[in-house]
């Protein structure tokens, strides 16, 4: 959905001069592919995975790709792919440059230093997951000559931003607003047809989506709480319990959605509990009040990917970080709530004038691209 949202964009504002590049790592491919459960872990959510993984490559072409895909562990046989092709080659999103989780050093997303013939462009980059204290000079000074190449970097969030600029970069760095915030928000009707059509969904209730990875005990009891005020729970990833894929009376689970549908979905729902980035980015886009639970712990002093975006659109009171101990987090969860449902409609306003504000993160990258198609650039 990110780079559905940034292309689309830039389709909308110049036609069409945008082609996404298909590659993938080889071994990250096999790993979607065919996803190492265990066997009793693949009993229970296998079937989910797969339904995820078939409406996800039917997506794909939804995405202007480049033909043929490279799923490649060489990263020599990258720059061929894109060398000599391309007039521009913009980076990013999302964790691209958090190298140390399975990318290596040579990472293709520095864009290969002085060895890539093109304007080179990154937008709303991000290092999250990188653990800063781990990266030694020698990699600084590496990464810091890969960057110096670029024409315009900008970042998603503020920890990147100031690793980048601790490479010793002359560039100045700017800060992205994630693109899916630039995407429409979804049609309404749209969301309650596929509900009602794939899942049987009526809409009689109240929909609360559910997109959670940890704090169980948390997310229960909120879940029990809205359920006695008759409201009808989604879980948009997996089961709360693995004796719940057996149970015909646990919450649904809509895992049967390509990643589009995801984001048309939100549109339906009237709160949303999420520990996601992007299970709160897509609901923010549609107006949805978000309870968003930030489990970011590196050990030392961390500003959250999540904390960050609830901050920056006023919504920090809504954000409920790992800092804070259960019982804590538990009383905040429920205080969130109480107010989200005593004040739904003033804050949904509040979330799509905010979001119309972050949008505006995106103005750096927009006039320095166009400053380059000013000057004939014809862009593949």
């Amino acid at each position: 959905m990110q780079s559905y949202a940034l292309a689309k964009e830039i389709q909308r504002r110049y036609g069409d001069i945008v082609e996404v590049i298909d590659f993938e790592k080889q071994s990250k491919h096999v790993n979607y592919a065919r996803k190492q459960y265990g066997l009793r872990n693949w009993l229970i959510y296998g079937k989910e995975y797969q339904q995820m993984y078939r409406r996800f490559q039917g997506d794909l072409g939804r995405l202007p790709l480049s033909q043929p895909a490279l799923f490649t562990n060489d990263y020599e046989k990258v720059l061929e792919y894109i060398n000599g092709k391309y007039d521009i080659v913009v980076v990013g999103s999302d964790a691209v440059w958090s190298y140390q989780r399975g990318l290596g050093l040579d990472n293709p997303y520095w864009l290969f230093g002085d060895k890539l013939k093109c304007i080179k462009m990154s937008y709303a980059a991000s290092a999250y997951g990188l653990d800063f204290q781990k990266v030694t000079q020698q990699e600084r000074e590496f990464i810091g000559q890969r960057l110096a190449s670029f024409d315009y970097i900008g970042v998603r969030d503020q920890e990147t931003l100031n690793f980048v600029q601790s490479t010793g970069i002359a560039q100045n760095v700017h800060l992205n607003c994630d693109p899916t915030v630039m995407l429409e928000q979804p049609d309404p009707e749209e969301a309650r047809r596929l509900l009602h059509d794939r899942f049987r969904i009526d809409g009689k209730k109240q929909l609360v989506s559910v997109m959670f990875g940890a704090s169980q005990s948390c997310l229960e009891q909120l879940m029990n709480r809205l359920k006695r005020r008759g409201f009808q729970p989604v879980l948009l990833y997996h089961h709360l319990h693995w004796a719940d894929r057996f149970n015909p009376w646990a919450p649904k689970i809509l895992t049967d959605l390509s990643p589009y549908e995801w984001y048309v979905l939100y549109r339906a729902y009237y709160l949303n509990l999420t520990t996601y980035f992007h299970g709160t980015a897509l609901a923010l886009r549609s107006g949805v009040p978000t309870i968003a639970f930030d489990n970011t712990k590196f050990g030392y002093e961390y500003k959250g990917k999540v904390t960050q975006l609830m901050t920056d659109l006023g919504l920090g009171d809504f954000c409920i970080g790992s800092q804070l101990g259960e019982a804590e987090r538990m009383a905040r969860a429920m205080h969130c709530l109480e107010r989200i449902l005593e004040e739904h409609d003033d804050i949904s306003q509040k979330i799509n004038a905010n979001m119309e504000m972050e949008k505006k993160k995106s103005d750096s990258f927009f006039q320095c691209l166009e400053s380059y198609l000013g000057k004939g650039v014809a862009i593949q």
